[in-house]
Protein backbone atom coordinates (compact mmCIF):
# COMPACT_ATOMS: atom_id res chain seq x y z
CA UNK A 1 0.00 0.00 0.00
CA UNK A 2 1.44 3.23 -1.08
CA UNK A 3 0.35 6.48 0.65
CA UNK A 4 1.63 9.11 -1.29
CA UNK A 5 1.00 13.27 -0.03
CA UNK A 6 1.72 15.09 -3.46
CA UNK A 7 2.05 13.75 -7.09
CA UNK A 8 3.66 15.64 -9.68
CA UNK A 9 2.76 14.33 -13.07
CA UNK A 10 5.34 16.28 -15.07
CA UNK A 11 8.77 15.16 -12.71
CA UNK A 12 7.27 11.56 -12.75
CA UNK A 13 7.51 12.46 -8.38
CA UNK A 14 5.72 11.38 -5.34
CA UNK A 15 6.14 13.64 -2.03
CA UNK A 16 6.00 12.48 1.56
CA UNK A 17 5.58 8.72 0.70
CA UNK A 18 4.74 6.07 3.26
CA UNK A 19 4.84 2.22 1.98
CA UNK A 20 3.12 -0.61 3.66
CA UNK A 21 4.55 -3.78 3.00
CA UNK A 22 1.82 -6.68 3.64
CA UNK A 23 2.15 -10.34 3.77
CA UNK A 24 -0.72 -12.60 2.36
CA UNK A 25 -3.12 -12.17 5.59
CA UNK A 26 -2.90 -8.45 5.20
CA UNK A 27 -1.07 -7.56 7.86
CA UNK A 28 1.75 -5.11 7.58
CA UNK A 29 5.50 -6.06 7.76
CA UNK A 30 7.51 -3.54 6.76
CA UNK A 31 6.90 0.45 6.61
CA UNK A 32 9.12 2.71 4.48
CA UNK A 33 8.77 6.38 4.52
CA UNK A 34 10.42 8.72 2.08
CA UNK A 35 11.04 12.29 1.77
CA UNK A 36 10.19 11.80 -2.42
CA UNK A 37 10.16 8.80 -4.71
CA UNK A 38 11.00 9.71 -8.27
CA UNK A 39 10.89 7.45 -11.28
CA UNK A 40 14.22 7.31 -13.38
CA UNK A 41 15.67 5.26 -15.63
CA UNK A 42 16.52 2.53 -12.96
CA UNK A 43 13.47 2.60 -11.73
CA UNK A 44 11.99 4.26 -8.20
CA UNK A 45 14.31 6.48 -6.45
CA UNK A 46 14.01 7.34 -2.73
CA UNK A 47 15.25 10.03 -0.80
CA UNK A 48 15.74 10.78 2.93
CA UNK A 49 14.44 7.00 3.28
CA UNK A 50 14.00 5.51 6.60
CA UNK A 51 12.74 1.42 6.57
CA UNK A 52 10.97 -0.03 9.46
CA UNK A 53 10.32 -3.28 10.34
CA UNK A 54 7.69 -4.57 11.91
CA UNK A 55 7.37 -7.19 14.85
CA UNK A 56 3.72 -9.88 14.70
CA UNK A 57 2.36 -7.71 17.71
CA UNK A 58 2.26 -4.31 15.53
CA UNK A 59 5.57 -2.63 17.46
CA UNK A 60 9.14 -1.83 15.57
CA UNK A 61 11.45 -4.50 15.31
CA UNK A 62 15.14 -3.19 15.75
CA UNK A 63 16.55 0.03 14.60
CA UNK A 64 15.12 1.81 11.31
CA UNK A 65 17.13 1.75 8.43
CA UNK A 66 18.89 5.24 7.09
CA UNK A 67 19.14 5.94 3.63
CA UNK A 68 20.09 8.95 2.12
CA UNK A 69 19.31 7.97 -1.51
CA UNK A 70 18.26 4.02 -2.71
CA UNK A 71 16.16 2.10 -5.25
CA UNK A 72 12.45 1.37 -3.92
CA UNK A 73 10.84 -1.55 -5.64
CA UNK A 74 7.58 -0.30 -6.72
CA UNK A 75 5.36 -2.42 -9.28
CA UNK A 76 3.33 0.61 -10.13
CA UNK A 77 4.49 3.31 -13.02
CA UNK A 78 3.91 6.45 -13.01
CA UNK A 79 1.22 6.61 -15.39
CA UNK A 80 -0.70 4.06 -12.51
CA UNK A 81 -0.95 7.04 -9.72
CA UNK A 82 -2.12 9.38 -12.90
CA UNK A 83 -4.60 6.76 -13.56
CA UNK A 84 -5.37 5.59 -10.27
CA UNK A 85 -6.43 8.93 -8.24
CA UNK A 86 -9.99 7.42 -6.99
CA UNK A 87 -12.31 9.47 -5.38
CA UNK A 88 -14.96 7.18 -3.15
CA UNK A 89 -17.70 9.47 -4.08
CA UNK A 90 -17.29 8.42 -7.67
CA UNK A 91 -16.73 4.91 -7.06
CA UNK A 92 -19.64 2.12 -7.62
CA UNK A 93 -20.31 -0.48 -4.12
CA UNK A 94 -18.41 -3.83 -5.20
CA UNK A 95 -15.42 -1.18 -6.75
CA UNK A 96 -15.57 0.87 -3.13
CA UNK A 97 -15.96 -3.11 -0.93
CA UNK A 98 -12.62 -4.02 -2.45
CA UNK A 99 -11.06 -0.71 -2.01
CA UNK A 100 -11.81 -0.79 2.11
CA UNK A 101 -10.49 -4.93 1.86
CA UNK A 102 -6.91 -2.85 0.88
CA UNK A 103 -6.90 -0.68 4.21
CA UNK A 104 -8.11 -3.38 7.14
CA UNK A 105 -6.09 -4.07 9.73
CA UNK A 106 -3.57 -1.10 8.68
CA UNK A 107 -5.75 2.21 8.99
CA UNK A 108 -9.07 1.73 11.11
CA UNK A 109 -9.84 5.94 10.35
CA UNK A 110 -9.77 5.70 6.91
CA UNK A 111 -11.86 2.32 7.14
CA UNK A 112 -14.72 3.92 9.02
CA UNK A 113 -14.70 6.84 6.92
CA UNK A 114 -15.06 4.99 3.66
CA UNK A 115 -17.73 2.62 5.36
CA UNK A 116 -19.69 5.50 6.04
CA UNK A 117 -19.43 6.11 2.12
CA UNK A 118 -20.16 2.63 1.58
CA UNK A 119 -23.19 2.37 2.81
CA UNK A 120 -24.85 5.65 1.93
CA UNK A 121 -24.24 4.10 -1.16
CA UNK A 122 -27.30 1.89 -0.15
CA UNK A 123 -28.85 4.58 1.26
CA UNK A 124 -29.06 6.92 -1.09
CA UNK A 125 -31.62 5.49 -3.68
CA UNK A 126 -34.45 5.62 -0.95
CA UNK A 127 -33.91 9.27 -0.18
CA UNK A 128 -36.71 10.20 -2.76
CA UNK A 129 -39.29 7.49 -1.08
CA UNK A 130 -38.52 9.05 2.27
CA UNK A 131 -39.17 12.59 0.57
CA UNK A 132 -42.51 11.16 -0.70
CA UNK A 133 -43.11 10.18 2.68
CA UNK A 134 -43.29 13.66 4.26
CA UNK A 135 -44.30 15.57 1.68
CA UNK A 136 -47.58 13.57 1.06
CA UNK A 137 -49.38 14.86 4.07
CA UNK A 138 -48.73 18.56 3.10
CA UNK A 139 -49.94 17.98 -0.12
CA UNK A 140 -53.55 17.21 0.50
CA UNK A 141 -54.18 20.75 2.55
CA UNK A 142 -57.47 21.42 0.57
CA UNK A 143 -58.07 25.13 -0.41
CA UNK A 144 -55.61 27.60 -2.66
CA UNK A 145 -53.96 29.02 1.03
CA UNK A 146 -53.84 26.29 2.83
CA UNK A 147 -52.77 24.11 -0.55
CA UNK A 148 -49.95 26.76 -0.34
CA UNK A 149 -48.74 26.28 3.06
CA UNK A 150 -49.14 22.93 3.06
CA UNK A 151 -46.18 23.23 -0.19
CA UNK A 152 -44.44 25.67 1.97
CA UNK A 153 -43.89 23.16 5.06
CA UNK A 154 -43.19 20.32 3.26
CA UNK A 155 -40.40 21.95 1.01
CA UNK A 156 -39.16 23.31 4.43
CA UNK A 157 -38.82 20.11 6.16
CA UNK A 158 -37.72 18.56 2.79
CA UNK A 159 -34.85 20.99 2.60
CA UNK A 160 -33.80 20.31 6.19
CA UNK A 161 -33.11 16.82 5.21
CA UNK A 162 -29.42 17.99 3.65
CA UNK A 163 -27.68 19.52 6.66
CA UNK A 164 -29.29 16.69 9.31
CA UNK A 165 -27.72 13.70 6.83
CA UNK A 166 -24.42 15.67 6.78
CA UNK A 167 -24.29 15.79 10.15
CA UNK A 168 -25.09 12.12 10.49
CA UNK A 169 -22.52 11.37 7.87
CA UNK A 170 -20.20 13.84 10.09
CA UNK A 171 -20.73 11.69 13.54
CA UNK A 172 -20.36 8.51 11.43
CA UNK A 173 -16.62 9.38 10.05
CA UNK A 174 -16.19 10.86 13.43
CA UNK A 175 -16.60 7.85 15.28
CA UNK A 176 -19.31 8.84 17.05
CA UNK A 177 -22.08 6.91 15.59
CA UNK A 178 -21.59 3.40 14.07
CA UNK A 179 -21.48 3.72 9.84
CA UNK A 180 -24.30 1.95 9.35
CA UNK A 181 -26.61 3.94 12.15
CA UNK A 182 -25.14 7.21 10.89
CA UNK A 183 -26.31 6.78 7.10
CA UNK A 184 -29.81 5.48 8.35
CA UNK A 185 -30.25 8.11 10.61
CA UNK A 186 -31.61 10.68 8.82
CA UNK A 187 -33.68 8.24 6.94
CA UNK A 188 -35.21 7.16 9.90
CA UNK A 189 -35.85 10.28 11.67
CA UNK A 190 -37.49 12.16 8.37
CA UNK A 191 -39.51 8.51 8.10
CA UNK A 192 -40.86 9.10 11.53
CA UNK A 193 -41.79 12.93 10.92
CA UNK A 194 -43.43 11.35 7.30
CA UNK A 195 -45.54 8.58 9.84
CA UNK A 196 -46.44 11.19 11.96
CA UNK A 197 -48.06 13.76 9.85
CA UNK A 198 -49.79 11.16 7.60
CA UNK A 199 -51.54 9.39 10.82
CA UNK A 200 -52.23 13.11 11.86
CA UNK A 201 -53.46 14.15 8.73
CA UNK A 202 -55.74 10.47 8.92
Amino acid sequence: MIFAKTYAPKTKTLGSVIIHKQDKDRVVRQKISARLVKWTSRGWEGEDVLIFNVAPDGAFAGDPEIHKKMSIMMQEKPIDFVANQWDPRFMGYGQLREYIKAFQGTAPLTVRRLKVDLYYKLAFPFTALVMVIVGVPFSIETGRGNALIGMAKGITIAMAYLPVMAFSLALGKGGTLPPALSVWLAQGIFLLFGAYFIDKKS
